[in-house]
């Protein structure tokens, strides 16, 4: 079978050396919550990640490849979003047999690090340290594994390059056998195969990608580690976890981190922990790399006091996150854009998601947006910076905010997002900037990327399904 391994969330990097390890403390999703667990997302383009994997993930040159490089990641996931969304209910109508493979886009950051937040955090026991891109698009952890010999792998695979994690090494380790129920049934959604030669082979799963190239692996529960309010280490006891024992066209990469809303992503089973929320706030995309954006379980001590909330839709747009968008305004004027381009239930929705870079949306409403934006900025001189997606571009000589409509979101229970102009009027290169906005096919959803969502807290209360927003230094 096949899919797409992706986009993205809400890409976010865990901090947790190996060498400086606290003592471990076991909890399982029905202890008390405790306050909260805070990590750090890194971007792929900082110096930290760079330093962390290989060359795959140095920062480019200059702003404009920067941007180039951006825009191509948030272009692939787009693309792997929409297949994904339109595909996803065709799987239903294929029988499951030991020969049958669907076409899906790669659904997961594998895609050459499609994906912008990577965290590291440790995997067994005794514990290993990954780098993973953080994904709100995918439920399945999962990292470059080995047990033995390789037991999914088609002649000619070879083991995984680089980092990888040794199972049959880890005391915790359980492989899920291939004739379990939850091999069966459960996991069906996330590619598991039917080929079971023995009771006691693993459960595997077979992701080809839409490039031609295939990952192999199988499923297990594991022990994952990491930090916690009180600076010890807390363990998420049987884990799901993927291990991938064979790839190909994955650079730099550990793996990924599933932090869609599925009762088998890290996101679901780690909010259970911490009073069912956690959050993100993420630094301006042009602040230097000593200042880093965070994701945090449970409660928020950062907490902005002016936070508004709206409704968060889960399970409508397959595992990512959406919200009830109902319309947009620009300069105090609300845009005629039909109610159906940001309907969830009909052709379109709204996703947020930081895995993305730009904002996407769909044709109907980007036409008007556009319009709007671009018509007090036409006095400035046009500029072609070789970037698809940014359609308009302009010399910054003479430019000032105050030229700029305000862009204001409208969410359908009355919340209004206003996201600061440096958010949507973006520098792309020196003296260039450029409308941050791209166009998005339709039917399809639109997707709200880590640019717009920038310097606010975002709170995802599960429990309650309302997602909350304030300005926030990120702190």
């Amino acid at each position: 079978m096949t899919t797409a391994i992706s986009f993205p969330f809400l890409i976010l990097f865990f901090l947790c050396n190996n060498a400086f390890l606290p003592k471990a403390v076991a909890i399982s999703s029905t202890s008390p919550p405790h306050e909260f667990a805070r990590f750090e997302l890194i971007h792929r383009h900082s110096s930290l990640l760079a330093e962390r994997t290989d060359k795959a993930f140095q920062p480019p040159e200059n702003p404009l490849e920067r941007i180039k490089e951006l825009v191509h990641s948030d272009i692939a996931r787009l693309q792997r979003l929409s297949h994904r969304l339109s595909l996803r209910r065709k799987i239903a109508e294929v029988p499951k047999d030991n020969s049958s493979s669907i076409s899906l886009p790669l659904r997961s950051a594998a895609d050459a690090g499609v994906g912008q937040f990577f965290v590291t955090i440790n995997v067994g026991t005794p514990p290993k340290s990954f780098a993973l891109i953080t994904d709100t698009g995918s439920d399945l952890t999962w990292m470059k594994c080995k047990l033995g010999k390789c037991s999914s792998c088609k002649k000619g695979f070879k083991d995984p390059p680089g980092n990888f994690f040794q199972a049959d090494l880890s005391s915790s380790f359980k492989s899920i056998p291939c004739n379990s129920d939850t091999c069966i049934r459960d996991l069906a959604d996330l590619f598991s195969l039917t080929i079971c030669p023995t009771p006691s082979t693993p459960c595997s799963y077979q992701y080809n990608y839409i490039d031609g190239s295939v990952a192999n692996g199988f499923f297990g529960n594991e022990v994952l580690s990491f930090g916690m309010d009180n600076r010890k280490m807390v363990k998420m006891h049987d884990a799901l976890i993927g291990c991938t024992e064979s790839s190909e066209g994955i650079r730099g990469l550990d793996g990924v981190l599933g932090l869609g809303y599925n009762n088998n992503s890290f996101a679901v089973k780690a909010a259970r922990m911490f009073n069912q929320k956690f959050s993100y706030c993420l630094v301006d995309h042009l602040s230097p790399s000593t200042k880093v954006s965070y994701l945090l379980f449970g409660n928020n001590p950062h907490r902005s006091t002016r936070m508004q909330y709206t409704e968060l839709l889960l399970k409508a747009l397959d595992e990512s996150y959406g919200v009830n968008v109902s319309g947009i305004s620009i300069g105090g004027t609300k845009l005629d854009i039909h109610p159906a381009i940001f309907d969830a239930n009909a052709d379109g929705g709204m996703l947020l998601d930081t895995g993305a870079t730009l904002t996407f949306l769909a044709m109907p409403a980007y036409k008007p947006v556009m319009k709007a934006l671009t018509a007090p900025l036409q006095k400035f001189k046009k500029m072609d910076v070789n970037v698809p997606a940014l359609e308009f571009c302009f010399s910054s000589a003479g430019y000032n905010e105050s030229i700029v409509p305000e862009l204001v979101w409208h969410f359908s229970d009355g919340a209004t997002f206003v996201p600061p102009k440096k958010s949507y009027i973006i520098d792309t290169a020196p003296g260039i900037k450029c409308v941050g906005l791209a166009s998005a096919p339709f039917p399809g959803a639109s997707i709200m990327g880590s640019i717009m969502q920038q310097n606010h807290l975002w709170e995802f209360d599960l429990a309650n399904r309302k997602v909350g927003f304030g300005l926030s230094p990120c702190l």
